[in-house]
């Protein structure tokens, strides 16, 4: 609790990726090039919640997933991927008693 009526919370979860599946697909080259691989990554999220009775609260909050992996094509190429997603929500939680 940050004061009588504010509350913060945070997590943090590790990511494994085992069977990446991958198309590259490009006009006027080979054709469809499949890779396949793994890797790892985590997501990361907090909310700020404000208690406005001592059964309703109302919070806002951010999360990011990120993920990085290696795959080898039909090429025998290693191809890196690194993705980052994000996004910020709105929460209501009512506490039943």
């Amino acid at each position: 609790m940050l004061g009588e009526h504010i509350r913060l919370t945070a997590d943090a979860a590790f990511a494994r990726a085992r069977s990446q599946k991958a198309v590259d697909d490009h006009y006027f080259t080979f054709g469809v090039d499949p890779a396949s691989g793994s890797g790892n990554g985590f997501q990361l999220e907090a909310i700020a919640a404000y208690q406005l009775t001592n059964a309703f609260s109302l919070g806002i909050g951010g999360r990011w997933w990120h993920l990085n992996t290696n795959a080898i094509d039909s090429f025998q190429q290693l191809e890196t991927y690194s993705v980052d997603r994000y996004g910020v929500f709105l929460q209501g939680a009512y506490r039943f008693n």
